[in-house]
């Protein structure tokens, strides 16, 4: 390619950038999601979260990939000692 060729490629590739940039779409990856209740997330990568089955609840932990899991609800007992 010659210059002039090379300044042409990188002002298209600024303008689409700026055009995705403006959609709020600019580096938004889309995993597949295949369930009804499935979650997109992120690890290294995205990542689809499987739906959890009924009376689950979505709960932090670091040592899951994407920080995420589905776990039973824990009950307290704080509500009793009020």
């Amino acid at each position: 390619m010659n210059p002039k060729d090379d300044l042409v490629a990188i002002i298209k590739n600024l303008k689409d950038r700026l055009e995705l940039l403006e959609r709020g779409t600019a580096g938004a990856v889309a995993v597949s999601v295949t369930t009804k209740g499935d979650l997109q997330t992120y690890s290294t990568s995205p990542a689809r979260l499987p739906v959890g089955t009924n009376g689950q609840v979505l709960m932090a932990n670091s040592a899951e990939s994407t920080g995420l899991k589905w776990g039973d609800a824990v009950s307290s007992s704080i509500w009793g000692a009020l």
